[in-house]
Formats: C-alpha cells, sequence, structure tokens
C-alpha cells in the first residue's frame, strides 16, 4: 500500500522511472524504520525492494526467491528471529498466498461470466480468496500459540483490511500535510480516526460473537503434519501422481500420531508437585498442581479496561494444561492486579472452595469478583493464621497469615494496608517448601518473622509485592534463605518494579532473581527431595 501511494504520487510529478524508484524505496525504509522494523514489515520491505530493483536492471523478479532473501536478511541480523511468532506467520502466510493463491484462483476463473452479478461474485471470491490461503496457510502456527482459530475473520478481513489500508495512506497524507497547515492535516487525521475506530469497533464486535472462533487448545505441533498432507491432497487433485503422493503422506502421519503421544496437558509426572508462576503483567498469578492431581490457583492478574489477564492469559493456560476444575482457589487481597482475572476463571471453571483475606475493597473489580463468586456458588473460607494445615496428598498447605486482628480491622479509609492483609502460605512437599507472600509489606513481615521464625524457610520464595521496596527486607529474606525467587511483574511498570535494593539483597544471597516480566512463564517442579525449575522454551 505505501509503495503503490508513492509511486502514484510520484509518477504525478513527473518524476523519471527510476529516480521513483529510488524515492520510493527511501520511503519504503523510513516506513519500516518508524513501524520499529517488526519481521512482518522487514519481510514486506525487502521484498518488496527486490522487485523494485529488478527493475532497474531490467529482471523479473521471483516471489519465492525475493521470500527467501528477505528470511535471510532478518535472520542474519537476528537468528532469534526464528522463534518469532509474528516471523513465522508473515513468511508461512506470504508463503500461502505464492503457492496455494494461483491454484484457487484457477478454480475460481473456471466459473461462468455472463452477467455483471457474477462478475462482481468472482471479483469478492478472488479477494476472499487471498485471505483464505494465508489462513489456511498458517492455522497450525495460530491453533499451537493462541489455542483458538477464527471462524468470522474470513468474513470480516474482506471490511477491515481495506479500511486499514486507506488508514495507512491517510496517516502519510496527514504527515506531509503538516507542513503545509495543521488545520488541513487534522482534517485527515480526523478521518483516519474514525476509520480505525470503525475497524477496532468491528473487530470487537465479530470477535465476541459465540460462534467467531473454534478452541484449538488440544492442538500439538505434531498435528501440523497430517494438516498440511489433508491440505496438499485437497490442492493438488488435479494433479494425480502429487495427490498420490500427498495421501501416502497423510495416512504415514496419521500412523505417526496413533504412536506419539500428543496430550496437551503434560500433566505432572506421578509424585511431582508442579507450581507456575503465570506472566500475567504487572500482578500476581500461580497456579500449584499436587502430586494427588488436585489444583490450586493463587491470584489471576490484573484487569483494567479492556484488558483482562484472567481471560487472556490464565483461563489458556489452565486449558492448556488439561485443567477441568479448580480445587482451591485463593485470593491473596482485594487489589485489581490480583483479583482482576477471577470473574473469567471463575465464569470458565467449577471452583471447590475459595480462601479469602477477609477484607473488602471499594472499587468495581472487587465488585466484579464478588459478584462472580457469588454466582460460583462454592465453599468460600476466610484464611487466617492458626487454621489447621490444608493436606494435599503427601503435600501440606499452612496459612501463616493474615491473623485475625488483621482481619477484623477497618481498612476501608486506608487503601494500601490491605497489602498487609494478604494470605501467606508455605506450601510443604517432603524435604521441598515454597513461600507465597502476596503484597505483604515491612510491617507484616515483621509479624510472620516474629512468629514463625526458623520455619519460613523455604526452598522458593514468590517475592512480595512485585520485588517492590516495601517488601523483602533483609530480616525476612534471612528468616526464609530461599535458593530461588520468583518476581512477578510486568515490563517497562509504572512503578519501577522491581526494586533495585531487592534484587540487590537477593543476589548478595547468592539467590538469582527469576522475573516473569524476562522469563515468561516460570515453572518448578519437586519430587520431594528436590525442586528444578523446567525449561519450556
Amino acid at each position: 500500500m505505501v509503495f503503490a501511494f508513492f509511486s502514484i504520487a510520484f509518477g504525478l510529478l513527473r518524476i523519471p522511472r527510476n529516480l521513483t524508484i529510488i524515492l520510493t524505496s527511501l520511503v519504503l525504509l523510513f516506513y519500516m524504520v518508524l513501524t520499529g522494523s517488526q519481521p512482518p514489515i522487514v519481510r514486506a520491505t525487502v521484498m518488496t525492494l527486490i522487485i523494485l530493483f529488478g527493475k532497474i536492471l531490467g529482471e523479473k523478479s521471483n516471489a519465492l526467491n525475493s521470500l527467501g532473501v528477505a528470511a535471510l536478511v532478518i535472520l542474519a541480523y537476528d537468528a532469534r528471529q526464528l522463534f518469532d511468532v509474528g516471523f513465522q506467520l508473515s513468511f508461512l502466510a506470504v508463503l500461502s498466498i505464492i503457492y496455494l493463491y494461483p491454484i484457487l484462483n484457477a478454480w475460481i476463473s473456471k466459473i461462468q461470466i455472463d452477467n455483471p452479478g457474477n462478475k462482481a461474485g468472482v471479483f469478492l471470491l478472488r479477494v476472499a480468496a487471498v485471505s483464505l490461503v494465508a489462513t489456511l496457510g498458517t492455522l497450525p502456527l495460530t491453533a499451537y500459540y493462541f489455542g483458538k482459530v477464527s471462524v468470522v475473520g474470513l468474513l470480516t478481513n474482506g471490511i477491515i483490511l481495506p479500511i486499514v489500508g486507506a488508514s495507512v495512506m491517510l496517516g502519510f497524507v496527514s504527515s506531509l500535510l503538516g507542513w503545509v497547515g495543521f488545520f488541513v492535516a487534522d482534517a485527515f487525521a480526523a478521518v483516519n480516526g474514525l476509520l480505525l475506530s470503525f475497524s477496532l469497533a468491528a473487530a470487537k464486535i465479530s470477535g465476541g460473537l459465540s460462534w467467531a472462533y473454534v478452541e484449538t487448545l488440544q492442538f500439538r505441533p505434531v498435528h501440523a503434519i497430517p494438516y498440511f498432507a489433508a491440505l496438499g491432497v485437497l490442492f493438488h487433485l488435479h494433479l494425480g501422481s502429487i495427490a498420490r503422493k500427498m495421501v501416502i503422506a497423510l495416512l504415514v502421519s496419521l500412523n505417526i500420531l496413533l504412536f506419539v503421544s500428543t496430550s496437551p496437558s503434560e500433566k505432572s509426572r506421578e509424585g511431582m508437585l508442579r507450581v507456575s508462576f503465570i506472566d500475567v503483567g504487572q500482578g500476581d498469578a500461580a497456579l500449584v498442581e499436587f502430586p494427588d492431581g488436585k489444583t490450586m490457583l493463587i491470584d489471576a492478574g490484573p484487569r483494567a479496561g479492556d484488558y483482562d489477564s484472567g481471560e487472556r492469559i490464565v483461563v489458556p493456560f489452565l486449558r492448556r494444561r488439561g485443567i477441568e476444575k479448580i480445587d482451591y482457589v485463593v485470593a491473596s487481597h482485594p487489589h485489581a492486579d490480583h483479583i482482576g482475572g477471577f470473574a473469567s476463571v471463575f465464569k470458565s471453571f467449577d471452583v471447590n472452595t475459595v480462601l479469602e483475606s477477609g477484607q473488602p475493597a471499594r472499587d468495581p473489580i472487587y465488585r466484579e469478583y464478588a459478584d462472580a463468586l457469588q454466582k460460583e456458588n462454592c465453599r468460600v473460607d476466610t484464611a487466617r493464621k492458626g487454621l489447621s494445615a490444608i493436606q494435599m496428598g503427601e503435600a501440606k498447605l499452612y496459612i501463616l497469615y493474615p491473623t485475625p486482628a488483621h482481619i477484623d480491622a477497618d481498612t476501608s479509609h486506608l487503601h494500601a494496608n490491605l497489602n498487609n492483609t494478604s494470605v501467606v502460605l508455605k506450601l510443604c512437599y517432603g524435604w521441598t517448601s515454597i513461600l507465597f507472600t502476596g503484597d505483604a509489606e515491612r510491617d507484616a513481615e515483621e509479624e510472620i518473622v516474629l512468629s514463625y521464625g526458623d520455619f519460613l524457610q523455604s526452598t522458593l520464595l514468590k517475592t512480595g509485592h512485585h520485588g517492590s521496596i516495601t517488601s523483602s527486607t533483609q530480616e525476612f529474606l534471612d528468616a526464609v534463605k530461599p535458593k530461588h525467587a520468583i518476581i512477578s511483574v510486568g515490563l517497562h511498570n509504572k512503578f519501577n518494579h522491581p526494586s533495585e535494593d531487592v534484587l540487590g539483597r537477593l543476589r548478595a544471597m547468592n539467590v538469582e532473581p527469576l522475573r516473569t516480566d524476562e522469563e515468561g512463564a516460570i515453572i518448578f517442579e519437586s519430587d520431594g527431595e528436590t525442586m528444578n525449575r523446567i525449561l519450556w522454551r
């Protein structure tokens, strides 16, 4: 779209052909840098440049070669891009268009055009065919990475894609007109804003339909083998010899599935305790899978505006683990970055028991949580110091905090005090243990150290309050003596968490902090003797 716009613009200015190509190339490079040089944009830019300079040299470019050169350019700069989802989706989509679209277009061309209505229908079919082959080619990646495949996308792309293309052009026009006068530029920008608002609204409405997508959380990479074989059979039916080979490949791949485990849940091995600290941004969420098969979810991440970590992250994560019900939910305290995702969790899973801190909050997120909890109709207990340990097979869960005094205190006038009513848990399994601290701050830590002393010593520590300076005092860390420390925190968060002081204290104890903003999900398994990290990437 950018290439077409500036080629036409320079042509109207009667600029010579070769100079037009050079100027357009410079614009494309500027646009690539302006948009952050993401793999899809770099791929499109390199391919277009190859076509343009082929015209200068009088050589016809080859689409597959251009695609290959674009891949080599990106990987030469950063080979890790090979594992980037955007890189994989972009190149596979274009490869599908290059290879599959001519076949599908040939089938469409066989439709008889004997009236204007048929002609318009064929045109729309050709437009839809591009989206269809790109969707078919990238379906395994979409199914695996995102856990759902869009059905409505084939319908909405025909509306949204032309609008987005026009929006890019209007953006350039607005930028150029800014040199002439802001009033005119603002007028074009206002029209562009309307187009983008319409696009976002259309995507949101269509995506919210009950039939908008199909969940594919059971899809595993090995399933892509028979899928592509079947796709090959479908698109080569007109070529008997190739179709026969594809049928053989399909049958072989289906037989492979009989001998390869495709379980999506990758359940913990027998006798293993597994804890996953889920990357929910600036918030907390942790899933514990006990050796006896029971599960516990501690917090569910934030909810703010249109972002719901429960819907987007926690629920898909649990489903990918093959979890159908949750035995225990722990709401450490009623701040939005901890309970925001619970409404979506309650809608998606049956929950047996909820442990709360016993303190309410005066905000819409808490009311949403409370309403969803009431509809769940499950057992609700107030977690408090001194309750009997909860037995989970050979694992034991101890509630260390809050005290009855904190539960009964009136914190409605001082919202920050809710951090010091956080539920603090110690989970013991054999010789290993995990300490979950919610957002407990210095005052709470002092009480806990005074009450429990050496009992606090734990193999794994979920660092309090996202690594804030208000938590993880030296006295508390000396009592816990962790071998591993997890910090659940959002990338570039406005609070500047984690604190450099906290990081320094941990490193001084030879404990390397593991951060969800850098590592993504952080997973550990324990056999009761040792606790080891599971590297999932």
